[in-house]
Order: structure tokens, then C-alpha cells, then sequence
């Protein structure tokens, strides 16, 4: 509703040659409105709306006409669910919007307007606004009530978009365009609190048109676009609302073009499937699937909806597509062993979403079934090309393991050309879809394999030259692997170090840029990688370039934290622990022995089994020194401080990890929601049963974005004993967790740090409580 008023107001650009309305008694016409928001996409619409609105001239006198109004047909589509004023309510989801809609597509008001479109009464709000309050009553609809939408004012807000005021002046108009929105339609105040900073805006009146005779609009088309980022977590969307008006029949001679918005509308809400019975059951499956998001992983509700499932399945046959695709959907979370045979089942565009087109890209590569590669790629960078800076799908990290690790680990392990050259046959066919996001991020993969087909220096130092440096397509990795096949094939030093010097230089320049936080870890690790090669071409600087390659190493928390993604590079370039190259390096003098040892604790840290050689080392150094003080302070310099809490546990004990300052705190955060941390919870209790050390070592949990009573359930029914504490909602963030399940070592001395995943929790944490802190 708030949106219509900037519309309404940006109708009134032809107000300099304002007409006036010339109605006559008994004539009567029809308009239909069509509403379409766009959030983050220029594809899809996430919201829909159309109506008729039918009007007849009651009275025409001194200027001032009295029109009779019946919205006969409303049809809302919200996120995919349709509302539609010609079904009864029964066959409908039963909400505030459905509820007014029927009733209002049954009633008649009375809306008074002078010759220049000002509105000045509506008659008869107030019985419609009593039928749909106690309709809603009787159905027991209290939630999503809006009054504002029932008031007299709501009523002509309805009415505006087809009687703009033809009386503002152009100039006001255009300032108000101007100003800055607060995301809604509303020029920012300074007394309300906002939820959005609005970036940028676009808003223009593409098409408007009257008749010259009766004044009336004809039709009307506005486009508003604008950038918002979220205050709370700094999240950019685009968006984008269409609204569209047709005078579609009256009884004036040559005014009414037909019911074009309803023709339009039913195509875009694919209005003749939606009733189906494949369609509706897809929709029981994502009320099903929202049922068990909404109970969060309760115990048994996997087991409840999969019964459900079970008998559905028998009513449909393999060509319902709709309905297999809305299986797809809710196998994941009810963990439904069969999710492959349906992902197989469903063609491309049946899926709603982009990550299950990709997810079936991957599923068929793999199963070496690549004929529809490009139907996936196509439909992703259309229908579901959701980022407008970048153009590219929402979940583009399903792409990035598709091409970045299936396809090129192809690549990567094959010596045989004729595989490598189907690849890139496979890879120069993309080409073909004309879209540029993915002739970029297939780039760096394309030049990869060229590389290793390359067999001399010439094509070599073209692949060089290429300008790899896209959003999505790894090109530091290939960067580094086309140098690797440059040093295997004996590039000239000269080429090989021009080449590598510029790719660090644009590594640095992208460590430096804030947009690409997310990529900080990989990156540091590509530098890292970068000044070691580095070091092995230039042996008078090689102890520096070390240096440098130790100092960007991956951290323990960037292991842990993006362990995935770091894993996958290491498979490409192979995980070297330069810190120790270096050491071994600085036995030559060209390292202080407190530089050495400083150098010694990052490499303790990740590798914790090597304390004893550090305190040797630092006794042979220092052999009067206080060891103890000199670890202690080097960890509180290099890991992140604990913050403190209180938290209650599920049996009614309050814990401060205050109270446990001269112990070792093993943590898992998890949840009952979430099926990796539910997969290895075991652990965690055989880790806390067999704790032969409780005086020294704590095991605990806190549970995130749970429910109390659904984690005691949980640990009633699978009869675990470990504790289990509540997180507050803000403790998660305080420790900065970013995924789940989480596992950190609170350590004695303030500090802590990260648990990669393991088999063996007990062997990794002896290492660790061997510290002397």
C-alpha cells in the first residue's frame, strides 16, 4: 500500500497541461491494475497483485461527480501463494488479505471526486470494514490485521492510482522524485526508526496517457527501482516495483483495449496449473517443510512429515514434475534418503530455485551426464540471476564447487590431452549461451586447461596475458597453476617472474579491498602460495620471500572457519608449511633467535604437538628466561581474547566461564536443527564420559537458535548426558561463530582457539592440555 502513494504522486507528471475530468451521468467504465515487486532480480516477480475496479458515473453536477465502485476480481500472489476473490474462502489459505479480498470483490462503495480527480469522500467503508472484521472473527484470523488498509483513507489510497491528482505541479513532482526514500515509498524522517539506508533510487513514469474528451486515464505505466542496505547487517538488496493500469472496456465510444493485465497476469502466475493437483500438493510439501523449520529440528517431526510424504508420493506419477520438485525441496532437511531419485525425476525448469538447479548440474556431471549443462547454466543466469551487481544466481557456491572443483579436479588429475581437450570443449560450448557472467567464470578453468595443453613457450606467454580477474572465476588459483605449468615446461625466467609479480601484486590489491572480506582466508593463502614460488626463483631474497609466505599463511581460525573451502584449494595447491621451511632457512643467522621463537608459536599453535621443540628451543635460547611468561604472552598476542558469559544449563545450573578460569573449556556449539551437528554429537558425549581429567579439562555444549524444551527432548530421547547450555543469542556472536556445529578450546590463560573437525576429539585436546599456561 505505502509503495502506490509514490506512484500516484509520479502520475502527476503531465500536471502543467492538467485535464479535467468531463464525466456524464450513467456512463460507466473498467480499469485493471497490475502491481509486480522484484527483490534482488530483473526475472522473477516475488509479489503480484491484479484487480478490477468497475465505476459508474451515479451523479454529475457542479463539477463534482458521485462514481459507484465494485472491485469485482483481486488476485494477490505473495512468495508463490495465490489469494483469488473468485474462489470461495474455504479453498483458500484463510488470511487477513484473503478475507478482504472476498468480501471486497462482493461489495459496493461510493467515491466522490471533483473535475480535477481530487477525491473527496468514500461511502460505505464502514460496513465493508464491519463484514471483513467479523468474517475474520469467525474464522479466528487475529494476525497480519491492518486497519489502516480498512479506513476511508485506505479506501481512496485504492482509488488514486486511476484519479491522480492532475493538479500538482511538474516541478513538485520531480523534487519529490528526487528525495531520498527510506526503501518504502516514503521520504526519510528523521523521527522513525529505520531498517534500510537507501543507496541509490530510479524513478520514472514511463508511459502515461488520457483521453483528450473525458480526461480519463487510458493507461499507465511507472517503474521505481532503488538500492537499500539492511542497518542491522549491512545486507544490499535491489528492487524493483512495476505497476501498470488499463482502461479495459466503458461505455464511451473507442475507450477500452480489453482485458490485457488478466491475460498478463495469468501467464505470469502460470494461473491455469496453480489449482492442479500436482501444484497443490506442492505446496502441502513446502507448508510441511515450513512446519519443520518452524518446530526447529524437533525430535521425531523428520519422522512424522516422512510418513506424510510417504503417502503422497503414492497419488503422484514421475511426470508430476511440480510435485517431485517440492520433494526435492524438503529432502535435505528430513534427511529422505532418496533425494537423488528425485533430483534425476525433475527437468531443469521445474525447480524454483537456483540451488537445486545447480545441485542437479553437479549430481549429472558427476554421473559423466553432461548434455544439459547448458539448459542448467541458462536457466540459472536468467530465471535465477539474483545479484544485479554481478549478475549472477544467489547461490553461485553451488556453481563454484561445479566448475571450480568437480570440473577442474578433472582437469587437474588427467595427463591425458584428449581428456583435457573434451574439458575444454566442454567448457568453449558454454559460449554458445552469449552470457557474459559465464564466459567469465568459466575463464580461469578455460585457461587452465589450455595451459596444460599448451606445448610451447608462445602459448604459454599468450595464456599469460589473458585479463583474469572476475568475481567468481578463481583466478589467483589458475593464476598460480598456469605459473606452475610455465616453471614444468621451462617458461623463460624473465616471462615466469613478470607473470608471478603481477599476480601478487593483484592479490594485494584484493587483500586491501573491503568488498572481498569474504575471500580474505583464500586470498592470504594464494599470496602465501605466491611468495613461495617466489622463493624458490630467486634464491638471493629466498629467506624473505619465506618470511612473507609464512606470514600469510591460513590461520588455526581460518582453517577451521572456512576448512571446506581451504581443503578444496589444497587439493590444487598442496598445503606446504612454510613457517617451517623458514625456520629451517634462518639457521644461517639471517633470523634473531626471538624472531625464530616468535615464529615457532604460530607453528605450535597450529600444530600443538610440537610444545616440547618450542620449549627446547627457547631454554637453548634463553637459558635463564621464563618460558611460561613468554608463551603465555605470545598467545594472548596471537589468539582472540574469550569473552565472558553466563549461561544456564538445560538442568537449572548457572556457568561462568569466570569459574572456570584454571581449567582447559572444550565448547561445542550446535543445535538440534541442524543435522551436521546432530551427525557427530556422539562424540561430544564420549568425550565427556570418558574425561579422565575433569579437574583440568571441562566439556560442555551451548545450544544456538534453539528451544529449551525441544533440546530436552532430544536429550531424553537419544539418552545423552553431556551439558548442554543456553545460548543467550548473543553468545554466538561474541565468539564471532559463523557456522555449525562450532568447537573451540577455552584455554586457562583468556584466550582460545579453534577445533577443526576430527574423528578423535580426546587425541587432538591431549595435545593442547600438554601446555604449560
Amino acid at each position: 500500500m505505502k509503495l502506490s502513494l509514490l506512484f500516484l504522486l509520479l502520475c502527476c507528471f503531465t500536471a502543467s497541461n492538467a485535464q479535467l475530468l468531463k464525466l456524464k451521468k450513467k456512463q460507466k467504465f473498467s480499469y485493471e491494475v497490475t502491481r509486480s515487486d522484484f527483490m534482488n532480480s530483473s526475472q522473477s516477480s516475488i509479489n503480484h497483485t491484479y484487480k478490477t475496479i468497475n465505476l459508474e458515473v451515479v451523479n454529475a453536477s457542479g463539477g463534482e461527480y458521485l462514481l459507484k465502485v465494485t472491485e469485482p476480481i483481486l488476485i494477490e500472489s505473495t512468495f508463490g501463494r495465490i489469494i483469488n476473490s473468485n474462489l470461495p474462502l474455504k479453498e483458500q489459505d484463510i488470511t487477513f488479505s484473503s478475507v478482504m479480498n472476498k468480501i471486497l470483490s462482493a461489495s459496493v462503495y461510493y467515491v466522490r471526486i471533483d473535475e480535477h480527480a481530487n477525491i473527496k469522500r468514500i461511502v460505505g467503508v464502514d460496513s465493508i470494514k464491519e463484514n471483513i472484521l467479523k468474517t475474520l472473527n469467525e474464522f479466528n484470523v487475529t494476525t497480519g490485521i491492518d486497519q489502516k488498509i480498512l479506513s476511508e483513507q485506505g479506501f481512496k489510497d485504492r482509488l488514486r492510482i486511476i484519479f491522480p491528482n492532475m493538479t500538482v505541479m511538474d516541478k513538485d513532482s520531480a523534487s519529490y522524485a528526487k528525495g531520498k526514500t527510506d526503501g518504502f515509498g516514503f521520504i526519510n524522517n528523521a523521527s522513525v526508526k529505520k531498517e534500510y539506508e537507501t543507496l541509490d533510487t530510479n524513478r520514472f513514469v514511463q508511459k502515461i496517457s488520457r483521453d483528450s474528451k473525458t480526461g480519463l486515464l487510458v493507461n499507465f505505466l511507472s517503474n521505481n527501482e532503488w538500492v537499500t542496505k539492511m542497518i542491522s547487517n549491512g545486507i544490499v538488496r535491489y528492487t524493483r516495483s512495476v505497476k501498470k493500469v488499463n482502461l479495459q472496456s466503458s461505455t464511451i465510444k473507442k475507450l477500452g483495449s480489453g482485458p490485457l493485465l488478466l491475460t498478463e497476469t495469468k501467464k505470469t502466475l502460470d494461473l491455469d496449473n496453480y489449482y492442479t493437483p500436482a501444484y497443490a500438493a506442492a505446496r502441502k510439501v513446502e507448508d510441511l517443510k515450513n512446519k519443520f523449520l518452524q518446530n526447529n529440528g524437533k525430535p521425531g517431526m523428520d519422522k512424522e512429515i516422512q510418513q506424510e510424504l510417504d503417502v503422497m508420493d503414492q497419488s503422484f506419477s514421475k511426470s508430476d514434475y511440480p510435485y517431485w520438485a517440492a520433494r526435492v525441496e524438503i529432502a535435505g532437511y528430513i534427511h529422505d534418503e532418496n533425494y537423488k531419485n528425485y533430483y534425476s525425476m525433475v527437468p531443469y525448469e521445474y525447480f524454483r530455485r537456483d540451488f537445486f538447479v545447480m545441485q542437479k548440474m553437479l549430481y549429472e556431471f558427476r554421473d559423466n551426464n553432461t548434455e544439459k549443462l547448458n539448459t542448467g547454466l541458462k536457466i540459472v543466469f536468467t530465471k535465477f540471476a539474483e545479484d544485479s551487481k554481478h549478475g549472477y544466481p544467489l547461490n553461485v557456491h553451488i556453481l563454484d564447487e561445479l566448475v571450480h572443483n568437480a570440473m577442474a579436479e578433472k582437469i587437474r588429475t588427467t595427463s591425458q590431452a584428449d581428456s583435457i581437450q573434451a574439458m575444454l570443449n566442454l567448457i568453449k560450448g558454454t559460449e554458445q549461451l552469449q552470457i557474459s557472467q559465464v564466459n567469465t567464470l568459466f575463464a580461469g578453468l578455460k585457461a587452465y586447461a589450455e595451459a596444460k595443453l599448451a606445448s610451447n613457450e608462445k602459448e604459454l606467454t599468450a595464456l599469460a596475458n589473458l585479463p583474469l580477474n572476475g568475481v567468481y572465476d578463481k583466478h589467483s588459483r589458475y593464476r598460480l597453476l598456469i605459473y606452475d605449468e610455465m616453471t614444468k615446461k621451462k617458461v623463460s625466467d624473465s616471462i615466469r617472474s613478470t607473470y608471478l609479480d603481477y599476480t601478487i601484486e593483484q592479490l594485494k590489491n584484493e587483500l586491501s579491498d573491503q568488498s572481498l572480506i569474504e575471500q580474505l582466508s583464500i586470498n592470504r593463502k594464494f599470496l602465501s602460495d605466491a611468495y613461495y614460488r617466489k622463493s624458490t626463483s630467486d634464491q638471493k631474497s629466498r629467506a624473505s620471500y619465506l618470511g612473507l609466505a609464512s606470514d600469510y599463511m591460513p590461520s588455526l581460525s581460518d582453517r577451521t572457519n572456512g576448512s571446506g573451502e581451504l581443503d578444496r584449494e589444497f587439493a590444487f595447491l598442496p598445503e606446504i608449511n612454510y613457517t617451517q621451511l623458514l625456520l629451517a632457512e634462518s639457521g644461517n643467522g639471517k633470523m634473531s633467535e626471538a624472531q625464530k621463537l616468535e615464529k615457532f608459536v604460530d607453528l605450535v599453535i597450529l600444530e600443538p604437538e610440537r610444545y616440547a621443540a618450542l620449549k627446547e628451543s627457547y631454554h637453548r635460547a634463553f637459558p635463564n628466561g621464563n618460558f611460561k611468561d613468554f608463551f603465555n604472552k605470545a598467545l594472548k598476542t596471537k589468539l582472540p581474547q574469550t569473552p565472558p558469559f553466563e549461561l544456564n544449563e538445560i538442568s537449572g545450573k548457572k556457568l561462568s566461564n569466570k569459574d572456570q578460569q584454571r581449567k582447559f573449556i572444550f565448547v561445542d556449539f550446535w543445535g538440534t536443527w541442524c543435522g551436521a551437528c546432530i551427525q557427530e554429537i556422539h562424540k561430544i558425549d564420549a568425550l565427556y564420559l570418558t574425561n579422565k581429567q575433569p579437574e583440568k579439562l571441562m566439556v560442555t555444549t551451548i545450544a544456538c537458535l534453539n528451544k529449551e524444551e525441544d533440546v530436552k527432548a532430544f536429550m531424553k530421547q537419544k539418552k545423552y548426558s553431556y551439558p548442554v547450555l543456553m545460548s543467550s543469542g548473543f553468545t554466538e556472536q561474541d565468539f564471532k561463530i559463523s557456522a555449525y556445529p562450532t568447537k573451540l578450546l577455552l584455554l586457562p590463560n583468556g584466550v582460545y582457539v579453534d577445533i577443526p573437525f576430527n574423528n578423535d576429539y580426546q587425541a587432538v585436546l591431549d595435545k593442547y592440555m600438554n601446555w604449560d599456561i
